[in-house]
């Protein structure tokens, strides 16, 4: 087994990288490990590090991970999709490490023996065209908060302000936009949607749980779609949309919709900004489909995937 660390430089902030290369250096030396690190020099950059790697090294076993944000740890698995070989894992040193939320005891995804004795699990991603996702997509008010979100990035704020700052601003602009949306080819409809989640995992946004009942390797999408509700109602809800409980509510929210599905589109009209695992890209169309078992995720010594909330609705 060979171990590679793809080090996001400026994930974060610089502030303890050169501890974290002092320790990988320390840990994989007394455990006389092969090893290799790599600081990333820019967008992109480790998705084409890692699939360089991959592809000149299709016969060996190595585990590969992530250190920084949910953006290091999708370029990681974008490079090493097809790769059977490969293993990868996040180890959060960014702003944003939403990804890790679904597991027990996340803490542990930061201690380097217990990702070291990690075991391996098969999960699902996302694909839009060849764009891959890990986590989330999501668009509308929520895409402008995250928008918003990316030009605080060297603001000293902490990331759940950061969002809860981009909320505000978000909130003093238009917002809901008329979109199509086709559902595994089957239910079409058209609405004034607020904002519309997208995801394999089920947090973004610094915490936000906006897909609760998410699992990471059940073949599924999860959709959580919110029509364009008054700010006031808004602001009434969004406390529960943060802890994931806008779906156990009885009654039900009419406004909120889930669905569980295999592949979405939806056609806003024009050119809007998608954001997936906390990046952004512009189109016109937005198709997603679910890739089963596309990666092999080290999961942590004393992690288990959460157990998924009760719901209210009829998914």
């Amino acid at each position: 087994m060979r171990y590679l660390f793809v080090i996001n430089p400026i994930a974060g902030g610089t502030k303890n990288k050169n501890d974290l290369v002092n320790k990988i250096d320390e840990t994989c030396k007394n455990d006389n490990l092969e090893y290799e690190v790599y600081l990333t020099k820019g967008p992109k950059d480790a998705i084409r590090f890692v699939k360089e790697y991959c592809e000149n090294n299709k016969d060996k076993e190595t585990r590969i991970y992530a250190c920084g944000g949910d953006g290091t740890f999708n370029e990681v698995v974008t490079g090493s999709i097809g790769y059977d070989n490969i293993q990868v894992s996040p180890f959060p040193a960014g702003s944003g490490n939403d990804f890790i939320k679904m597991f027990t005891n996340h803490e542990n995804f930061s201690d380097l023996e217990k990702q070291l004795n990690g075991t391996v699990k098969k999960i699902d991603v996302l694909r839009m065209g060849s764009t891959y996702a890990v986590n989330v997509f999501n668009i509308g008010f929520d895409a402008s908060v995250a928008f918003k979100m990316n030009s605080m990035r060297d603001s000293i704020l902490p990331t759940k302000f950061g969002y809860v700052a981009g909320i505000v601003s978000a909130l003093f602009k238009a917002y809901g936009h008329d979109y199509k949306v086709t559902i595994d080819d089957d239910i079409t409809f058209s609405s004034n949607l607020l904002l519309c989640a997208m995801g394999n995992g089920g947090f973004y946004g610094g915490g936000f749980r906006a897909l609760p009942l998410s699992r990471i390797d059940d073949g599924l999408i999860d959709v959580c779609a919110v029509d364009k509700i008054s700010r006031f109602k808004f602001i009434k809800i969004v406390g529960k949309y943060k802890k994931g409980e806008h779906l156990s509510v009885n009654p039900p929210f009419e406004f909120i919709h889930y669905y569980k599905c295999k592949k979405i589109t939806l056609e806003p009209g024009e050119v809007i900004k998608v954001c997936l695992d906390g990046e952004f890209v512009q189109t016109d169309k937005i198709t997603i489909e679910i890739v089963p078992s596309a990666v092999n995720l080290i999961v942590p010594e004393g992690c288990e995937p959460i157990e998924p909330k009760t719901t209210n609705l009829k998914i």
